[in-house]
């Protein structure tokens, strides 16, 4: 299978991560259960997520590489840089692990163990800079078969 790369545009990226959930007794065990800024995360992203699907998911024992950037937005000042790296909440790890449950979910691969190396990378956009390198906000997502020859 081949490299998938795209772009989802967001104005806003959801900051709620996988680890946010809830929990209750129910019959004397401890339940998980997302709480509801999880699933509207969760909604949200696939939604974006679903148009980009492949027809196939890459095939069982096929080692990926994942790289995830974020583009978050930020009120810069016009002389700051177009970017810098967002060193805020929410921790990449944390960031990517909602967007990967979604993509599992949806069917890019058979399983998200096959994720054998990934890079994520927060970016904050400088949305009132005013030069010619501008990004926009949303999400970066690139997958790729690691040939193991």
């Amino acid at each position: 299978m081949e490299n998938l790369h795209f772009f989802l545009p967001m104005k806003k990226i959801p900051t709620t991560t996988a680890q946010q959930k809830g929990e209750r007794i129910m019959g004397g065990k401890i339940v998980h259960f997302d709480k509801p800024a999880v699933k509207d995360a969760k909604a949200t992203f696939t939604a974006l997520l679903s148009e980009h699907r492949p027809k196939q998911p890459y095939g069982r024992g096929v080692p990926l590489f994942l790289k995830i950037t974020f583009y978050y937005p930020w009120k810069g000042r016009v002389k700051d840089p177009a970017t810098r790296f967002k060193t805020t909440k929410p921790d990449a790890d944390n960031a990517a692990k909602i967007l990967i449950d979604c993509m599992t979910a949806l069917g890019f691969w058979w399983d998200d163990c096959q994720i054998a190396s990934y890079r994520i990378d927060k970016i904050e956009v400088n949305t009132n800079y005013r030069g010619e390198d501008t990004t926009d906000t949303g999400i970066y997502i690139d997958i790729r078969p690691i040939n193991e020859e």
